[in-house]
């Protein structure tokens, strides 16, 4: 699955976080930042980017937990 994210053009980093989140559900960015161990900063920045695309979903709650869309929607 990396390999097709990474070639659709998706960061490696954005890639790995997307899987995590197919993966292991909805999470706190806390929680992907430990995981992955990617700096908060930069995994912020990659989740934007994953949002605006309509790939990532936050909740509303406060701290937001983020949720991928499925796969097969990014294929279409």
């Amino acid at each position: 699955m990396l390999k097709t994210l990474t070639t659709l053009g998706f960061t490696g980093t954005d890639a790995q976080v997307y899987v995590f989140l197919t993966t292991e559900g909805p999470q706190h960015a806390r929680d992907i930042s430990e995981a992955l161990r990617i700096y908060k900063r930069k995994l912020y920045r990659g989740l934007r980017k994953l949002q605006q695309k309509g790939l990532v979903n936050a909740s509303q709650e406060h701290p937001a937990q983020f949720s991928a869309v499925s796969f097969d929607k990014i294929l279409d």
